[in-house]
Parts: structure tokens; C-alpha cells; sequence
């Protein structure tokens, strides 16, 4: 009895020797080493070379402007290292240029503006058609300004979409500044994130203030008096169709 009491001890004893050799051997066999991200997290050396190849073939990419092909590569890469702050950073951009690239190209020959002819024409429908938006500073809005306008300096546009019409509205957006520069900022950012009704007001208020000038004969402020329109009315359509300022170039013109 003691002899086989012995026996089953040395077998358990063996058994356990035994189990302790398979952990070990499972527990040091060959891992993938780890590496630590950007963002100092650990991740799998396989992840971050598969990372690394992302992000080169990405690079040639978007140095042949394949811009679709390199956001495709990144999203792919992204779903399997969402850490990785240098894959964030590469996506960010061809995106951004892939954006960018779809605007320019699709930019029509007027560049979404509205001459100066055509406004003037449309006055008596301005309440209804238009809503005037002067991106100019405060200070620059109150030495003077269309009727109308509501002011909203171009760094603040976003801030305060509340102020303007919808994208969906039936009426147009027309941003304003002095001579066009700043308007046009605005209005890559408005057409960016929807808003198809925005246009800009060709060459700013300061080209509106000399057609009116002129308009009027020389007098000072923007707006006609009833009989200076009367008397000027026939002069003023004729101006209108014939005036010979940059309203007439081409509208291929790329001037401001």
C-alpha cells in the first residue's frame, strides 16, 4: 500500500513538472515586440509597420495628387492604429486637399459672384432676394454701408451662423467687404459647409460706392434722391449697359 501511495505522489509530482514546462514554454515563446505610438500608448510592432507602410504609400500619393487613393490608405490604417497622432495628421491633410481639390474644380467661370450691373438693377428687389452681409470691421461698417447690411467681421462668420440664412433659404447670401479680398475667404468657407446661396458682391462696397457716384452724376453719398432719379433715369440705364469699368471684362477675368 505505501509503494503504491508512493507511486501515485511521484506521478502527481511528474504531472505538475510537466505542466509548469508547458507555461513556461507558451509564455516564452516568440511575441511580436512592442512598440509605443505617438501618443505614447504600447501598440504592436506589426501595427506600427504596417502603419509606417501606410503612411509612405500615402506620401506618394499625395505627391501625384491621388488625394482619394491617400485618405482611402489612411482610413484603413486608422481602423487598426486609431492612436497614432502622425497617421491623424497625414489623413487631416488629404482630406483637406481632396476637399480642396473638388472646390477648385468645380468653380464656376463667375466664381460665384455677383457683378455690380446686375445688383444695382435688382435694388427694388433687394429685400426679398438678397441678404447682405458686410464682413468689414465694425469701424469700417460705420463710416458707411448699404442699406440693409448686417455686419459680421470675416474672423466671426462662423460664430454667427445664426445671423444668416439657411443654406436650404431661397435667397441669396451676399458677402460684402471693401474690395472683395476678405469676401472671398468667406465665401470658400460658406460653400465648403453648404452654403450653395452664398455669393460674393463684385470688387466690394467700395466699387458699389463709385457706381453710384457715378450714377448720380458726381454726388456725394449712396443712395439717389427721387428727383435726381427721375432726372437721371434715362442717363442711368444707359450708364448701366454702357459703362466701360471692370464690371464689363470678362468673367473669366481672375482680378479681385
Amino acid at each position: 500500500m505505501k509503494k503504491l501511495i508512493c507511486i501515485l505522489v511521484a506521478l502527481v509530482l511528474f504531472a505538475a513538472c510537466n505542466d509548469d514546462r508547458e507555461v513556461d514554454n507558451v509564455s516564452r515563446s516568440p511575441q511580436p515586440a512592442a512598440a509605443v505610438s505617438t501618443s505614447g500608448k504600447v501598440q504592436n510592432a506589426g501595427t506600427a509597420l504596417d502603419s509606417q507602410q501606410a503612411m509612405q504609400e500615402a506620401k506618394q500619393d499625395f505627391s501625384r495628387s491621388r488625394f482619394d487613393k491617400a485618405t482611402s490608405v489612411l482610413r484603413r490604417a486608422l481602423e487598426r492604429d486609431a492612436d497614432n497622432d502622425q497617421l491623424w495628421e497625414l489623413y487631416d491633410r488629404a482630406l483637406l486637399a481632396r476637399t480642396g481639390d473638388d472646390y477648385l474644380e468645380s468653380v464656376p467661370k463667375n466664381r460665384y459672384r455677383i457683378n455690380m450691373k446686375t445688383f444695382l438693377q435688382d435694388e427694388p428687389l433687394w429685400p426679398g432676394k438678397y441678404v447682405l452681409l458686410d464682413v468689414r470691421e465694425p469701424d469700417e461698417f460705420d463710416k458707411g454701408h448699404i442699406s440693409g447690411s448686417i455686419n459680421v467681421p470675416f474672423r466671426k462668420v462662423l460664430s454667427n451662423l445664426s445671423l444668416l440664412p439657411g443654406p436650404e433659404d431661397k435667397v441669396t447670401l451676399l458677402v460684402i467687404c471693401n474690395t472683395q479680398h476678405r469676401a472671398n475667404h468667406v465665401i470658400v468657407v460658406l460653400r465648403e459647409i453648404g452654403y450653395s446661396n452664398a455669393y460674393t458682391l463684385r470688387g466690394g462696397y467700395s466699387n458699389y460706392v463709385s457706381w453710384k457716384k457715378k450714377l448720380q452724376g458726381g454726388n456725394r453719398g449712396v443712395k439717389l434722391k427721387k428727383s435726381e432719379a427721375r432726372d437721371n433715369k434715362g442717363q442711368k440705364g444707359k450708364d448701366l449697359q454702357n459703362n466701360d469699368s471692370p464690371e464689363n471684362q470678362p468673367e473669366e477675368d481672375f482680378s479681385c
